[in-house]
């Protein structure tokens, strides 16, 4: 299977992965004040988090579900994120998510 293995500041968080995904991503997102340029939002504050994920393709009948590895980490300016795309033949479970099933 295709999986993520994901580091932040060196320490490994997770191998993300399952063999029924159609989609598996680790995303860094950085919103609000990010320059000196920027209209200040509402909050007036920059949120940055780490997020891994996926979305399962199951035989039909099966529910569908949102997977998530590492939900909304928070990081900060100078942290070093590592997403490594590996062949893998195992992978940590998911966490308990909000998300769940689709269907």
């Amino acid at each position: 299977m295709i999986a993520l293995e994901v580091a932040l500041n060196g320490e490994k968080l997770t191998t993300a992965g399952a063999e029924d995904l159609c989609v598996l991503s680790g995303i860094v997102t950085a919103s609000g004040n990010l320059g000196k340029l920027t209209k200040r939002p509402p909050h007036g504050g920059t949120d940055l988090y780490l997020q891994v994920g996926g979305l399962t393709s199951r035989a039909e009948g099966l529910k569908k579900e949102n997977l998530v590895w590492v939900e909304q980490r928070k990081v900060k300016p100078g942290d070093e994120i590592s997403i490594k795309l590996i062949q893998a033949n195992n992978a940590n479970p998911p966490v308990p998510s909000i998300f769940g099933d689709l269907e």
